[in-house]
């Protein structure tokens, strides 16, 4: 009697880890920890290991976990099972990245996911940190336009963030100014900005460093309010 529970109970067993090794293949074979998906990823890619310097984990089910890390000449920005971005390292000031995937955060009781970007090698002292985008850029000299004065008319959206420090880096969340924008009638100007700014949301996070599509000024400041730093979009 007990070799037949012994034996039930190994066969149980041995189904269970063939069952699980099923599932683990099937999900892309994942590794323990992240960090060692990030560097499977880097293998795959032929990049240097990097140094993990800023992480995000995911809020809800959906959400994508992250990691941004650094090697001499780039910064490796990583999303779980999805994307790993290298971005040229600045060696003598800070670096930012956009994020390869969307980060949550919460605006009065609802939450939403936008883009996001993160500033690596920031100066030592730096206590905060702003980054200013223009978007001018993605629609200058297009033909979507159906007015050609639309541009004059109404400028392409501009964004002031404020940095948040993270683990050494500054992390700066991009939301939507103009989502409750004009109501129910909003006027053709509203409609235009509001479109402008599905379209920045939508593709900013595929923003590759080959072709920005936006510039922007990054400065950085002491504890005093004091500029420690300025970088400008290359």
């Amino acid at each position: 009697m007990a070799q037949r529970h012994r034996r039930r109970f190994l066969r149980n067993l041995f189904l269970v880890l063939i069952f699980s090794l099923i599932l683990w293949y099937a999900e892309g074979c994942p590794l323990p920890t992240q960090e060692m998906e990030l560097h499977r990823w880097e293998r795959q890619r032929l990049a240097p290991e990097s140094t993990v310097v800023w992480s995000y984990q995911g809020r809800q089910g959906n959400d994508r976990d992250m990691l941004v890390g650094v090697s001499p000449d780039y910064v490796h920005a990583y999303a779980e099972n999805y994307r790993l971005t290298l971005w040229p390292r600045s060696g003598d000031t800070a670096t930012l990245v956009v994020l390869p995937d969307r980060t949550r955060y919460q605006d009065k009781a609802s939450s939403y996911l936008d883009p996001a970007l993160v500033a690596v090698d920031p100066p030592p002292q730096a206590e905060s940190a702003r980054l200013f985008l223009d978007f001018s850029l993605r629609y200058a000299g297009t033909t979507e336009e159906a007015d050609p004065a639309a541009l004059t008319r109404v400028p392409a959206p501009t964004y002031t963030l404020e940095g948040d420090r993270q683990e050494g880096a500054f992390f700066f969340q991009l939301q939507r100014q103009y989502r409750h924008l004009g109501g129910e009638n909003p006027t053709e100007e509203e409609q235009l900005l509001t479109g402008r700014e599905d379209d920045i949301m939508a593709f900013l996070e595929l923003e590759e460093p080959r072709w920005l599509s936006f510039s922007y000024v990054l400065t950085f400041y002491d504890s005093d309010g004091d500029l420690l730093e300025t970088v400008t979009s290359p």
